[in-house]
């Protein structure tokens, strides 16, 4: 078969991936040096970059132009598109800036600002929440300088008030307390604390002003400077003049069941009035759990994307194992498999053994709830594979590892497509290039008890986290944590790219990176030698970046040694993501198209072919014509990789 050149095709992505997302990180600069400075943050961060015109040419990575005097709008746009923002200017240009769009700690990005002369990495705002104190020091570390910190709690080596219990994923009901318990506990002055609900850990490390009272009622009426309550309940009123912080562990689960076409309002108001008269807290709520047949269930997927609460699903057989107080239906059991839906699901969900709240219902809906159980004392590691990064590429075994950790670690790019869905969660992001440092973090968090999920773009075990974690482990001599680490597997690029482009990995085939990162070029070279040689379909990952461009032409040369100008070759970029781009060449054309780190290359072999606008690699089968006799099969299906 011909080849057709080059052509575009389109393949459609689903719509709802990246909808809502806050970007990462953007740095800015509007001096020739604070360009360059600017470009070598971008670099590490991985974030967009904004330089004046004049400048671009200062910069290694790809920057977007800021005409003559839009410093100031740009930088306050950018203030509610990013996460964080970087700024390489003076302090007071930061500061007059950004003045007009402040809001609150709560709501604002980190902002960090460098010196032009790349001295100081200044953790100007939102140190604690927005992140921007570890931010200064990933900075300074970039481009050697030295983190300034300001805040009390860092300075002091005290007690990050704020920051209580967000590695577990609590909120604050009511934020503007903080400040002045924050005064208080910095001046050592006696304070008191209360907790009935969520994770004790951090009493261990308490700081001696902090007494815990055993009611409520005790710490309301001590005589103390400042509160902190933790509950899942309904508080008593406090006095307004009553400095009481009070925070709220995800502690809920809330297993809903209900008639097909029920609606987000009609689940919410029944949840609502439910944990009313429980007195039980909302901002508790951690998840909903239910029967896997409501997985398409729109009431239900709209509730929990309102709230921000991921969704468990079980099967039948699961939930049929477990017993609820309320006994099962046979009505039920003929509908859907199982006696009993939404007080199985909280069971099994919480991995507890009683509720807090049996069924309670209307004509409609079903809702229960039970209190998560207290976690095991031996943390745990998942390595997930992410897949290519919508929610629906990501296996179940993924998701349900997701669901049960603690602690999310990862490249923040990553966690950008996890956040929208996953909701809460306590969530560690940092650069591409900090490998090390991330992994090096999750076994610290499993070393505390914490459950922790790594996640990896594809498969965790293709160039991803699991290797590494594993050399940590044997670093530290630590070889019984490695019995604590789950390996879950993921949708790799090449198998995502492959079904985007047709059936190209049909036949024997090799995987190589053209990073010479890790791996020497020359080595790297003897690998496509031998795979071109030998006639396998080769996906090649990492095939160029800002920096390195060579790479994919050297391959390309050493492939046309074995292979025709007509071999079939597919481009994509993007998979499953937005922005999403699939591209059918051929070796000829290859070098014709725009290919980055995003993309991923197939290229085929002897026995590829273009079918329409995709690429097929023949297997053999022994395919005859419809007016022949039919013949014997000889081989058959395998399971391939």
């Amino acid at each position: 078969v011909s080849s057709p050149g080059t052509q575009r095709v389109t393949r459609p992505t689903d719509s709802r991936l990246g909808r809502g997302v806050v970007h990462d990180v953007a740095t800015f600069a509007v001096g020739r040096r604070g360009a360059e400075i600017a470009g070598k943050i971008a670099q590490a961060t991985s974030g967009d970059l904004y330089v004046p015109e004049r400048w671009l040419d200062q910069t290694r990575e790809p920057a977007l132009g800021l005409p003559e005097g839009t410093f100031g709008e740009q930088v306050r746009s950018a203030f509610a598109r990013y996460r964080a923002l970087i700024l390489v200017v003076p302090v007071g240009v930061a500061v007059r800036t950004l003045a007009p769009v402040l809001k609150d700690k709560r709501s604002d990005p980190a902002i960090v600002v460098v010196d032009e002369a790349g001295r100081h990495a200044i953790a100007l705002l939102s140190g604690h929440l927005g992140g921007a104190n570890q931010l200064a020091h990933e900075v300074a570390a970039v481009i050697g300088a030295q983190p300034v910190v300001t805040t009390a709690a860092e300075v002091l080596d005290k007690l990050a008030l704020d920051l209580l219990g967000q590695e577990w994923g609590w909120s604050i009901e009511n934020g503007t307390a903080v400040t002045r318990a924050s005064a208080a506990l910095i001046s050592d002055e006696p304070m008191g604390g209360y907790q009935d609900a969520g994770e004790e850990d951090w009493w261990q490390e308490a700081p001696p002003n902090i007494t815990r009272f055993e009611s409520i009622a005790a710490l309301l009426a001590a005589p103390v400077a400042a509160r902190i309550v933790i509950s899942d309940g309904v508080l008593p009123e406090v006095d307004p003049q009553a400095t009481c912080v009070v925070f709220r562990p995800r502690t809920l689960v809330l297993g809903v069941g209900s008639v097909r076409g029920i609606t987000a309002g009609e689940l919410d108001d029944l949840i609502i009035a439910t944990l009313d008269e429980a007195g039980l807290a909302p901002a508790s709520v951690r998840e909903l759990a239910t029967i896997e047949l409501k997985a398409d269930e729109a009431g239900i997927t709209d509730l929990a994307a309102r709230h921000r609460w991921p969704v468990r699903y079980f099967s039948a057989e699961q939930l049929a194992g477990i017993q609820g107080p309320s006994g099962s239906s046979s009505i039920v059991r003929d509908a859907v498999g199982t006696g009993a839906v939404c007080e199985p699901a909280a069971l099994l969900a919480a991995g507890a053994t009683e509720l807090i709240v049996p069924k309670a219902r209307t004509q409609r809906a079903t809702v229960a709830v039970a209190r998560v159980a207290r976690q095991s004392a031996l943390g745990h590691l998942a390595i997930v594979g992410l897949g290519p990064g919508g929610p629906d590429d990501l296996t179940r075994r993924g998701r349900d590892a997701l669901e049960r950790a603690q602690v999310i670690v990862g490249y923040e790019g990553y966690l950008d497509l996890v956040r929208p869905w996953l909701g809460f969660k306590a969530y560690h992001g940092s650069p591409i290039g900090d490998e090390i440092e991330r992994c090096s973090l999750a076994l610290d968090l499993v070393e505390r008890d914490q459950r922790v999920a790594l996640v990896s773009s594809g498969d965790a075990g293709i160039y991803g986290m699991a290797g590494l974690v594993f050399e940590l482990i044997d670093q530290r001599g630590a070889s019984k944590l490695a019995a604590r680490v789950e390996i879950v597997p993921g949708v790799s690029a090449a198998q995502a790219a492959a079904a985007l482009l047709g059936a190209p990995l049909m036949s024997d085939f090799a995987a190589i990176s053209l990073s010479d990162l890790m791996t020497p070029w020359s080595v790297i070279e003897k690998r496509i030698e031998a795979a071109a040689g030998s006639d396998l379909v080769v996906v090649f990952y990492n095939p160029a970046s800002a920096r390195r461009q060579s790479q994919l032409a050297r391959a390309r040369d050493l492939l046309l040694q074995h292979r025709v100008l007509t071999t079939p070759v597919g481009l994509v970029r993007n998979a499953s993501r937005p922005g999403q781009a699939v591209t059918i060449t051929d070796l000829d054309h290859l070098l014709d198209n725009q290919i980055d780190m995003l993309t991923t290359v197939i290229v085929g072999n002897s026995a590829s072919v273009h079918i329409g606008d995709r690429i097929i690699t023949r297997r053999g089968y022994p395919l005859v014509s419809p007016l022949s006799p039919t013949l014997p099969r000889q081989g058959g299906e395998s399971s391939g990789p």
